[in-house]
């Protein structure tokens, strides 16, 4: 079977490594953890061609960069200032929002 790449971005550290180490106990994925800032997020996920993208401590303002700059993947925004889930499918977001972080990379890279 093959495993599904993704790529977890963050800005602050504990929370980042923690959500990689979450997906990571799943067998279906393959994850990458790299500290990133915004502003180099783009060229990240360039490198790392990840089958979806986890954000933490980005702001959705980077959606649309991402969405030109990028083939179409899954991206998913962690705010956990305002303990909430966001997750794309190109531009358009999915609604209801997903109860957790498997719930919005799974659907999208099986």
């Amino acid at each position: 079977m093959d495993r599904s790449r993704v790529a977890v971005l963050y800005a602050h550290p504990l929370f980042g490594q923690g959500i990689a180490k979450l997906l990571a106990r799943d067998q279906r994925l393959e994850v990458s953890c790299e500290p990133a800032r915004e502003q180099d997020v783009v060229e990240l996920t360039k490198v790392l061609l990840p089958d979806a993208l986890v954000l933490e401590g980005c702001e959705d303002a980077l959606l649309s960069r991402l969405v030109e700059d990028l083939p179409p993947i899954p991206v998913t925004f962690v705010d956990l200032r305002e303990n909430t889930l966001t997750a794309y499918r190109g531009r358009q977001q999915v609604v209801p929002p997903p109860a957790t972080i498997l719930e919005a990379i799974l659907p999208a890279v099986s």
